[in-house]
């Protein structure tokens, strides 16, 4: 209850959880993944599943849900709802938390990061270093989810944006201009 965790653990994590209430299928206030289409915009949480159709390639988008893991940096802190209208889903999501980062230019001022050059996704906080980056940068991330259902498809849009309090330096090789 010292040091670098004064709450004496190094991952706290909690939510709320409302399902089924009028027109709203889900909403989550605290700690909650999302998984929206097949992937490629937003998928916090992990995608496994099993099937014997070798063909069978796609992921079953699971919407917004509850975050129970000890993984501290593949889940969203904030506010996530779920609206079911008719034929539509309308899914809206806000994130602000602190992640670990390596940090390479400090305000000399006010002591805020300016740029950080990637992010730290051990975990592991036993080293002074790593101490240092824990929790350095702070991600806002706003997003949503707009979807129609039909009898037998269902066709949607999704849009994330990710926002830091610092700047992103990039390296230059080809894996990092992404």
């Amino acid at each position: 209850f010292k040091g670098s965790n004064p709450q004496g653990f190094d991952f706290n994590s909690a939510y709320i959880q409302v399902s089924n209430t009028w027109k709203m299928k889900e909403l989550i206030l605290g700690d909650y993944i999302v998984s929206l289409g097949q992937g490629v915009n937003t998928w916090s949480g992990l995608a496994f599943e099993k099937s014997p159709d070798v063909m069978n390639l796609r992921r079953k988008a699971q919407g917004i849900s509850r975050y129970t893991s000890t993984d501290e940096n593949a889940f969203f802190r904030g506010l996530a709802t779920t609206f079911e209208l008719s034929h539509f889903e309308i899914t809206g999501f806000v994130s602000v938390k602190n992640i670990d980062a390596n940090i390479t230019e400090i305000d000399s001022l006010s002591e805020e990061p300016l740029s950080f050059s990637s992010f730290q996704t051990s975990g592991i906080h036993a080293l002074p270093r790593q101490i240092e980056d824990e929790d350095a940068i702070r991600e806002t991330v706003i997003g949503g989810n707009l979807s129609c259902n039909f009898e037998r498809s269902r066709v949607g849009f999704s849009a994330t944006h990710y926002l830091f309090n610092a700047e992103f330096q990039k390296g230059d090789d080809p894996d990092d201009f992404f």
